[in-house]
């Protein structure tokens, strides 16, 4: 992506946001004093390569990103949702440092209860989580992390 252009649309954010958006890339997710990385586990648990796995981090970050500042409930891909997963896993990370410190907020993980309706439901939030991180950043998300599933 042209550097002009992201560093344009970030611009638009508020500097509330921008301000956000810059605490959660700078977070860490892998924790200094364990010997088995969130980054690491990630990969393994999916047979990803290292390359992937960070990208997958990535666009984790930006999903939180895009929900705590957009109204209404949005829907990861599944990709996204297994980093969202694992995340929650390493409950001081999730909830004493990144939530409270990064966020500014809780911030639940629910789960489908099943059948039609949160299927349709499921497939708008994810419909309009595309539109608005097309809308953010300026470029569709990544097919191979962002595909539906």
């Amino acid at each position: 992506m042209c550097e002009l252009l992201i560093q344009y649309l970030f611009k638009m954010l508020s500097s509330s946001q921008q301000a956000l958006y810059n605490k959660i890339q700078a977070f860490s997710l892998d924790q200094s004093n364990t010997k088995y990385s969130y980054t690491q586990r990630l990969m393994d648990a999916n047979n990803w390569s290292l390359e992937y796995t960070k990208r997958v981090i990535e666009e984790y970050k930006k999903f939180v990103f895009l929900v705590v500042i957009s109204p209404g409930s949005l829907s990861p891909s599944k990709i996204i949702d297994k980093a969202w997963h694992l995340h929650l896993i390493y409950t001081d990370s999730y909830w004493n440092q990144f939530c409270p410190r990064i966020l500014g907020c809780s911030l639940h993980h629910d789960p489908s209860h099943g059948g039609e309706e949160e299927l349709e439901k499921y497939h708008h939030d994810y419909q309009k989580t595309i539109a608005i991180y097309q809308d953010c950043f300026g470029y569709f998300p990544p097919d191979d992390i962002w595909c539906y599933q």
